[in-house]
């Protein structure tokens, strides 16, 4: 069995059993019994049950980004609509885990992508790697911290109406960073980091 095949097993049964139960209920006997590996592979590919948490969100992440249209807002509507889909498994896990280790893993994970989703936004031009990735992060920045407001003080099953409500204020927000970065450079100053 190839490792894509074993870690898809792995996270398989990890999403079965998270759409029952929070993650901290849930130990690697409890996934290795349902996908039939032992614990000896588990333990082979992860260090423990929020490692492999952890890889399963990155390779949605990095489904979620390879898609055609790479711009904030059409990220954070593909991430809305996965957590509404899938809404009790999202619910058990931002249950189970400490919301600044969350918000950490989140941002460490989409921040990666920041620099190709600012030349995105802003279509080229001639800003400097750390300026996109400064920009690119502050927005992330407030995009997560929204969606996490989201899960914790809303019923994920409303993301759409809340995604259309605050869709012009987000978007705006990239536009003035952007808009600040072009009147600096115009202006011959650096952008502040």
């Amino acid at each position: 069995m190839s490792a894509n095949t074993t870690k898809q097993k792995l996270g398989t049964a990890l999403y079965t059993l998270l759409q029952d139960r929070q993650l901290s209920e849930i130990n690697v006997a409890d996934i290795t019994g349902l996908c039939g590996l032992s614990r000896k592979t588990f333990y082979y590919y992860y260090q423990d049950v929020y490692s492999l948490v952890y890889g399963f969100v990155e390779d949605l992440f990095d489904r979620i980004a390879s898609e055609e249209d790479y711009r904030f807002w059409p990220i954070f509507e593909r991430l809305a609509r996965l957590a509404k889909d899938n809404s009790e498994v999202v619910q058990n896990v931002y249950n189970s885990v400490e919301l600044d280790l969350l918000y950490n893993f989140l941002h460490r994970t989409l921040s990666k992508y920041s620099v190709r989703i600012m030349r995105s936004e802003i279509g080229g031009g001639p800003y400097p790697d750390e300026d996109l990735a400064l920009a690119g992060n502050m927005c992330l920045t407030a995009i997560l911290s929204v969606f996490l407001q989201w899960i914790h003080f809303h019923n994920i099953s409303d993301m759409d109406v809340e995604i259309s409500r605050h869709r012009d204020k987000l978007q705006g927000f990239s536009r003035v960073l952007l808009e600040h970065m072009k009147q600096n450079e115009a202006a011959g100053e650096p952008t502040e980091s």
